[in-house]
């Protein structure tokens, strides 16, 4: 089939999942797996020496490579079957390994983490994001260097990840970025952490469900903040660090998720108005 790439097969290690509207098919795909080779009676009986083979340049320490040895062997690549055009585009490969789609059946996001490998052993985990283009198979860096993990907006209109710092959103595909937090008068990470490395961020509450806000923890408190940098809201107003409480949106299983949000609402125009009260 058109583009369909001739060293690769379909593989059963790795799930089928359509694009929100329907045209995409993600599915994955793997290189054959080596047919082992028949021993004959006589080379059985040989003594064989075990050995383990390393260097300097390998991306991971050998105690780490063995770890991983059965992931990296049923390691698969996703490809996209694109329903109206009737081809694949093949959109992971061993250049960038992982990709993860959005809402939005044009893009993709594709994570790096090659550059850095080596660093892990003595440093922090990065990675480069890429946006992919599932028509063509385009890939084009739109972050470098990123600490902790990236994430998609419901709309597929950002990415949004922590620097250790702030959150930054990356609008796609254009690739422009925004502080989101820099401005504000509060600190998101953690400021509690005492270990020599980079601090995590308190968290956020997720996007809107149209995509408009993200929600993000302070140590206190929730804020509503526009993926495009040039709005925020404290939705619980700094009743949390006035009464030395924390905020959060905590999801249980038995939540029906219309009405979490409706209760999760109400809570915050409650604490709102009391504050405005005192």
């Amino acid at each position: 089939m058109p583009g369909f790439r001739k060293e690769f097969v379909i593989s059963d290690k790795g799930g089928l999942s359509f694009s929100k509207d329907g045209s995409r098919l993600f599915f994955a795909c793997a290189l054959p797996t080596p047919e082992k080779k028949e021993e004959s009676a006589d080379a059985s009986l040989e003594e064989k020496a075990i050995v383990d083979l390393w260097s300097y340049k390998d991306d991971y320490i050998q105690p780490i490579q063995k770890v991983r040895a059965a992931r990296d062997r049923d390691r698969t690549f996703t490809a996209a079957y694109l329903i109206p055009e009737k081809k694949v585009v093949q959109l992971a490969d061993s250049d960038l390994a992982d990709v993860i789609p959005s809402e939005n059946a044009q893009f993709v996001m594709g994570t790096d983490d090659r550059e850095y490998r080596k660093q892990a052993d003595y440093d922090e985990r990065f990675s480069d994001a890429y946006v992919v283009d599932t028509a063509t198979g385009t890939r084009k860096l739109v972050s470098k260097k990123n600490h902790g993990t990236v994430t998609w907006s419901p709309s597929g209109k950002y990415l949004l990840n922590f620097d250790g710092k702030d959150w930054i959103t990356t609008s796609v595909p254009d690739g422009k970025t925004a502080n989101l937090t820099a401005a504000l008068p509060v600190k998101f990470f953690n400021e509690e952490t005492d270990t020599p490395s980079t601090p995590g961020p308190y968290g956020s509450a997720g996007w809107t469900k149209d995509g408009k806000w993200v929600l993000i923890y302070d140590h206190y408190d929730i804020w509503r903040v526009s993926p495009d940098g040039t709005g925020a809201k404290n939705l619980t107003n700094g009743y949390g660090k006035a009464h030395d409480l924390r905020f959060r949106y905590i999801r249980t299983e038995a939540d029906n998720p219309r009405e979490a949000l409706d209760r999760f609402q109400q809570a915050v125009h409650a604490a709102s108005r009391e504050s405005e009260d005192v």
